[in-house]
């Protein structure tokens, strides 16, 4: 029997009954075989990664692995977004690799590459894959495949790759002479829920977080039981939204874009029982530390190096299937008592406050899912895409038990929805299947609109068209003044409507306030269908979280009496939430320093010219010797009057001096003066902040022994004062100034700064006399 016959049988003899892919010369034995096997066929797409998207929609719907194709070289290489996908979503899929005959293999030698299109696909999909292997032996076939679906389904699932060379492909093998995998699955244990029970009964306000690891174990409706029984209320992260559809104690999504009723819910409890989600900072917030602050968290995950990764201190982890966690848990329900009735009557205020469904924005896109809701039937799968679209979706869709919501949430691959509702629709329901996309995600696998024009596969794209690339253009307006480079400029979208209509596809396009007549028509026909949805460029995800803050105080901000109302514990204080800001600028400009940065922050003299530049100094600057004395020429080596001290004007000196006074210093950031001909004219910066009072003192204002003008570090400083305020929120800056220069204490007294107070030798821990000055924003309205 051919290798390749023995693969596609093997394929079919587990249940697969399609294999997604796209041909090439390494993979037409596989072709062939696949052709020739009854009960199996190829489904071929116009993309290799969406294939590989394909698989995964086909095993996520059907709940048994997927299997997707590719040939050598390229063909491989364009799986392994898919391949990332389907391991950060823990999705078990079989990737099937063609590759160069054995002996055109470049083994050990010094070569790039021996045969056409040989690529060692093995090495670079083995940091995404639980097991990848390239098989030379034809006689350890049957082993190399059972033990890659074993691998693929137990523990934590997720995809495998096997590497097929032409000359083994083509190998003829004795089937009853073929070794099987000798490894059987490890048993499931049964986990210890003791604590969790007393844990449940202390509790006042506990809360269930369902995660996309109950759907992969199976046990949707274990713990639809256990929360009914319990009558908890229960939130969901993005891959556990259909674990959660219907359920009368669902309170919807949490994290960055999730619905303030869920938000609140989480932020307010004294318990979390997560069962299944790594928690990442997309639930809660970039401060972990900010997330269910009042709360015990109790952490439910298969997999033991999740659970390494600590989220919360002093959280209680189990590591156990999620199935075999609630089977027990429900076996200890009646033990279970806490009494929650004034908790559930504060959770139903957030609920009638701050409804599920998101805020509309320009174009009403939450309002159009919505209403597009009462067109899902209950047996539905609907796959979205990555963006605005997505979120609009997760928002605002209501979803019944047997719904399936299919997405791409670890790896966020736009492009996805549209290969993922192929398989889905091949993995068999009675169900319709939907695409939601954007116009980003259309166009990265608009091709895969010839596989549903060939086949009349009956799947309804939904485009949301807003001409931009909104998530990105959201966060550029936000954190980038608005420069919307290659989300609006230098960016486009065709008339997808003509582009169905050439593959004969039937379509219609609904515009801002128009009655989409044919939706339901459309919605229900046997054919494929594409629907555009016509909004504004301008439309917004919202509520949003910012960074810096807490989940339950998101984007619009409510106001801070409001807030104030909704909390039972203490609010994220505004100061935590400053520091928070200012790290993460820190966090952005410490990304700019070398020689040529891409951003400087100008230096104006009284006539608005540019007299000069801050740059950035930053720890970048310490990536080896030789870029310290690439620095050093254009800066202490030509003005060594530049506070060289107490330091030695030499790479290692340099190096000890940024040791000091940049890396590790969480609250200081300085700048080099650079005159307009790129030369170093002194340095200065923030330091020693003070997160209440939003204040902070101007650092290490030096200047060269030959100044590029008189005045220019006058000048600086207003500019550095500017740029604090603007950029980190400063209310007040302080600096100290030498008792004995009156010209400076002139100079700063004219540019808004006012005596604070005059500080004495010792009181500062030198020998001088300073006085201490203030600027702030009444300085300045006072002056003028």
């Amino acid at each position: 029997m051919k290798v390749s016959d023995y693969i596609a049988a093997f394929l079919a003899g587990t249940g697969c009954e399609y294999v997604f892919g796209y041909p090439g010369g390494a993979v037409t034995h596989l072709i062939d075989s696949l052709y020739r096997t009854p009960g199996i066929r190829l489904i071929g797409c116009c993309h290799e990664q969406a294939a590989a998207f394909a698989a995964e929609g086909y095993a996520r719907r059907k709940g048994a692995p997927g299997v997707a194709m590719a040939t050598s070289g390229p063909g491989a290489t364009n799986l392994i977004t898919g391949i990332g996908s389907a391991y950060f979503d823990s999705v078990p899929v079989v990737y099937l690799t063609g590759q160069v005959n054995t002996y055109e293999y470049k083994g050990r030698k010094k070569l790039r590459q021996l045969g056409f299109q040989e690529t060692d696909i093995v090495s670079i999909a083995a940091p995404v894959t639980k097991y990848a292997v390239r098989v030379t032996d034809p006689m350890e076939i049957r082993r190399e495949l059972e033990k890659s679906m074993r691998i693929a389904v137990s523990g934590r699932p997720g995809p495998v790759l096997l590497d097929l060379p032409m000359d083994l492909q083509r190998e003829d093998v004795p089937p009853e002479a073929l070794d099987g995998d000798r490894e059987t699955p490890t048993p499931v244990t049964k986990p210890d829920v003791g604590r969790v029970v007393e844990l449940l009964n202390a509790s006042r306000r506990p809360v269930l977080l369902a995660g996309g690891g109950i759907r992969l174990s199976g046990a949707e409706q274990k713990f639809r039981e256990l929360a009914g029984r319990l009558r908890i209320p229960v939130v969901s992260s993005l891959m556990g939204l259909d674990v959660c559809a219907g359920m009368e104690n669902s309170v919807g999504m949490i994290g960055s874009y999730g619905c303030r009723c869920a938000n609140f819910t989480v932020a307010n409890s004294d318990l979390v029982l997560a069962i299944g989600t790594r928690l990442d900072t997309r639930q809660t917030g970039t401060n972990p530390e900010s997330f269910a602050r009042g709360a015990r968290l109790i952490r439910v995950d298969i997999d033991p190096d999740e659970l390494e990764h600590e989220v919360k201190r002093n959280e209680f982890k189990i590591q156990a299937d999620a199935g075999a966690f609630l089977e027990e848990l429900l076996s200890h329900a009646g033990e279970i008592c806490s009494d929650t009735e004034e908790w559930e009557k504060t959770v139903r205020g957030y609920q009638n406050r701050y409804p599920a469904g998101g805020e509309n924005g320009p174009g009403k896109p939450n309002r159009i899912l919505e209403r597009l809701s009462g067109l899902i039937g209950p047996e539905d799968a609907v796959c979205l895409d990555v963006g605005q679209n997505q979120m609009w979706a997760a928002q605002s869709l209501h979803l019944w038990a047997g719904n399936r919501l299919l997405t791409s949430g670890g790896m966020g691959a736009m492009g996805f929805a549209l290969p993922c509702a192929v398989g889905a629709w091949y993995a068999g329901s009675r169900g319709k299947v939907l695409a939601v996309t954007g116009d980003g995600g259309m166009q990265m696998n608009l091709q895969e609109l010839e596989v549903l024009a060939r086949d009349r596969i009956p799947v309804k794209i939904l485009v949301f068209n807003n001409q931009s690339l909104g998530m990105i253009r959201q966060f550029q307006e936000l954190y980038f003044d608005g420069r919307l480079n290659a989300t609006v400029d230098d960016y486009g979208a065709p008339d997808f409507c003509k582009i169905a209509g050439a593959y004969g596809i039937e379509n219609t396009r609904v515009r801002e306030g128009e009655s989409p007549e044919k939706l339901s028509e459309l919605l229900n026909s046997p054919e494929p269908a594409l629907i555009e949805f016509a909004l504004p460029q301008t439309t917004l995800v919202v509520p949003k979280l910012e960074v810096g803050r807490p989940v339950e105080d998101q984007n619009p901000l409510l106001p801070r009496e409001e807030l104030r109302r909704n909390m039972i514990v203490e609010p994220y204080g505004e100061a935590r939430r400053y520091r928070a800001k200012i790290r993460a600028v820190f966090n952005r400009y410490k990304g700019i320093g070398g020689d040529f940065p891409p951003r400087r922050i100008p230096v104006p003299d009284e006539s608005g010219a540019a007299a000069a530049f801050l740059r950035p100094v930053t720890a970048d600057f310490r990536v080896s010797l030789p870029g310290i004395e690439s620095l050093l020429s254009k800066w202490r080596n030509e003005n060594p009057g530049l506070n060289a001290k107490p330091f030695t004007a030499t790479p290692e000196g340099t190096a000890v001096w940024l040791d000091r006074l940049v890396i590790g210093k969480e609250d200081r950031l300085l700048f080099l003066i650079q005159a307009p001909d790129g030369k170093p004219v002194g340095h200065i910066g923030f330091a020693d902040f003070d997160y209440e009072e939003k204040s902070c003192e101007v650092d290490a204002v030096l200047r060269g022994e030959k100044s590029a003008r008189p005045g220019l570090m006058g000048f600086a400083l207003m500019a550095l004062l500017r740029w604090g305020r603007r950029e980190l929120g400063l209310q007040v800056i302080r600096l100290r100034v030498f008792q004995d220069n009156p010209h400076a204490i002139r100079f700063y007294r004219k540019n808004g700064f006012v005596v604070e107070r005059e500080e004495q030798p010792g009181e500062n821990g030198e020998g001088k006399c300073h006085t201490v000055m203030r600027y702030s924003e009444e300085n300045t309205t006072e002056t003028n």
